[in-house]
């Protein structure tokens, strides 16, 4: 049993360390801090059926060291369900620790009587933490792509007032342009860049981001004005 858990552990450290926007040295870092987490948990002694019937019976009396003990037995659970969420843009770590809170509110939160509901309790409640976290993720990853689409929206209107103008164009002439205000262009531009600085930013080694020239130099241009 226990050499197939290790085996089962070293598939998902394999299949979920990739992560992305870290560093060389991040990665090594939580990559060491799963690894010794993994082998704390092939150590760990599985419940079998009686044991957590009984468990969760002290636990619904109230009994705290049922409930570490019910806790500790479902955490290679927790690895079981964040398996199935791998390669979905959220590091090994992350669902883990995610999973492991769930569990917590998961067993503090149960107000049933039998194994049974534990178990779809628990399953729904550690998959509904996993959902948020994609959907929050998600959503951090379309914030970033339409900070790039109003960058290059701005890139092209000011290119082609300059073609009109014969020089670069003020943050007022752009606000005109699209209808918006001076302070909504420069907050835009601001944006805009700190998220391609993100993006463009190298994983081993550090750089000064770069930037459209025509981008660059409207901004360079609104820093002026301010």
């Amino acid at each position: 049993m226990k050499q197939e858990w290790t085996e089962e552990l070293e598939y998902l450290e394999e299949e979920g360390m990739e992560e992305k926007d870290s560093t060389k040295e991040e990665q090594e870092e939580r990559e060491l801090a799963i690894s010794f987490y993994m082998e704390e948990l092939s150590d760990m002694v599985e419940l079998t059926k009686e044991e957590e019937a009984s468990l969760l019976d002290q636990v619904l009396k109230g009994e705290e060291t049922a409930k570490q003990r019910l806790i500790e037995g479902n955490l290679k659970y927790v690895i079981q369900i964040c398996a199935g969420y791998i390669g979905k843009g959220i590091p090994l770590g992350d669902l883990i620790q995610e999973g492991n809170i769930a569990l917590l509110l998961a067993v503090a939160e149960f107000k049933g009587t039998t194994q049974e509901e534990f178990r779809t309790h628990l399953e729904a409640y550690i998959r509904e933490k996993m959902e948020e976290l994609l959907h929050i993720e998600e959503q951090k990853e379309n914030v970033g792509q339409r900070m790039v689409e109003r960058a290059n929206m701005l890139s092209e209107v000011s290119k082609a007032l300059a073609d009109e103008l014969g020089r670069e164009p003020s943050a007022e002439e752009l606000a005109r342009r699209l209808s918006m205000t001076e302070d909504e262009i420069r907050d835009i531009m601001k944006m805009s860049l700190d998220a391609l600085s993100v993006m463009t930013s190298g994983a081993e080694e550090e750089s000064e981001p770069t930037y459209p020239e025509d981008l660059q130099e409207v901004m360079e241009e609104l820093e002026q004005e301010e």
